[in-house]
């Protein structure tokens, strides 16, 4: 039967001895049994004699087909880009009766999906099932190459935890580019470089291409330092009170080791405060490493008052030297919290009264017992001279 290759048909009759051949009903007629080269349609045939051309025999009718159709264009897509994931790609046919397929013109395959393909460009066939001779060629498709994975990415940990912000930020500094998408864990993606508010511990930092989420690169491992721990509460050494001579106060902090110091206002290294008005401090230290990690002390510390030195010192010469007692006496005014002298604050006593004083003159002095700093001098008082006896004329 007519093929798309050969589109003629050929009848062969079963050879007889004697005869020669007709498919017209006897119109015309040869010697060899086979026909060829004959279009689509009815053939009668008929033998006769070659001996008597007047014995002829009619038999069946017979149909040489049509030239069949060819299949129709062939219709696919790639439905599969490789990726970096999976390097080949997917061709897929619209589904067509009786056909196969082909996307080399020469493999042919019943279903219409071809997967596993190598980056190239194939061109579509189908040919029929019924004559494999009927084939259509259609367009060519382009399986992509593989995509390259970016380049290694670049990252720093641009700010490590403090007291103050407890968390660390990574900016990624390359590859950078539209097309590109960042992580620090390998699942959560996002295209802004920087990723901020980060808990102490290891990252990972990831770059993927968006057109291709499977094209990954992983650099290095960067670490976001632990929080730092702040210093120890501070505590006081030493305070030193304002006297009457120095009319200022000391706190010396008990020292610790990379921190500086403050009583409420700058910071210093030196862990003596001096030369302090009467005030209420608050003790913090601050430390070196990390100037938002500080501490306060669990309490103030009060400078006190400058004490008052005592009242002007009050006394009388309460005996004169007599001839019988060549001594005298002098008593001071009793004063609250006070020692007594009468040479000027050489010395002191705590009792109010003198005695046994050789005449002179003395000068008068108390003093605080609280503060032996705050002492007040007063008047000069004389013991007289031990009076004459008199004469005998």
């Amino acid at each position: 039967q007519p093929t798309c290759d050969v589109p003629s048909g050929t009848i062969t009759f079963t050879s007889q001895t004697d005869v020669e051949y007709s498919i017209d009903g006897g119109v015309t007629y040869q010697s060899g049994v086979s026909f060829t080269g004959l279009a689509s349609g009815d053939y009668d045939l008929a033998v006769r004699s070659t001996v008597d051309g007047t014995c002829e025999t009619t038999g069946a009718t017979l149909t040489v087909a049509p030239v069949p159709t060819p299949p129709a264009a062939p219709v696919a897509s790639v439905t599969v880009q490789p990726t970096c994931a999976v390097p080949t790609g997917t061709i897929e046919f619209t589904t067509q009766s009786n056909v196969e397929y082909s996307v080399d013109g020469i493999n042919f395959q019943s279903d219409e999906i071809f997967t596993g393909l190598i980056p190239n460009d194939y061109t579509l066939v189908v040919r029929s099932t019924v004559d494999g001779t009927c084939e259509t060629t259609g367009a060519t498709l382009t399986v992509n190459p593989v995509p390259g994975a970016p380049a290694t990415p670049v990252a720093s940990a641009t700010v490590q935890p403090t007291c103050a912000l407890p968390t660390g930020t990574i900016v990624v500094t390359s590859p950078t580019g539209g097309t590109l998408e960042y992580s620090i864990d390998g699942t959560t993606y996002q295209s802004d470089l920087t990723f901020a508010g980060l808990l102490p511990g290891s990252y990972s930092v990831s770059v993927r291409d968006t057109g291709d989420i499977t094209c990954v690169s992983t650099g290095g491992s960067i670490t976001i330092d632990a929080i730092p721990a702040p210093p120890a509460t501070p505590a006081v050494a030493s305070i030193v009170q304002p006297t009457c001579a120095v009319q200022s106060g000391t706190i010396t902090f008990d020292t610790q080791a990379d921190v500086e110091y403050s009583i409420g206002g700058a910071f210093q290294a030196n862990p003596i405060f001096a030369g302090l008005a009467p005030n209420t401090y608050t003790l913090t230290v601050r430390s070196t490493t990390d100037n938002t990690c500080t501490t306060d002390a669990a309490s103030t510390v009060t400078i006190d008052a400058v004490p008052t030195p005592p009242a002007a010192p009050v006394a009388s010469v309460t005996a004169q030297p007599t001839c019988d007692v060549p001594l005298g006496t002098i008593t001071f005014t009793s004063q609250t919290d006070v020692e007594y002298s009468i040479d000027g604050g050489a010395t002191y006593q705590a009792g109010v009264t003198f005695a046994g004083l050789t005449p002179g003159d003395y000068d008068l002095a108390v003093r605080s017992t609280a503060d032996g700093t705050c002492e007040t001098t007063g008047a000069t008082l004389t013991v007289a001279p031990v009076p004459n006896a008199p004469t005998i004329d």
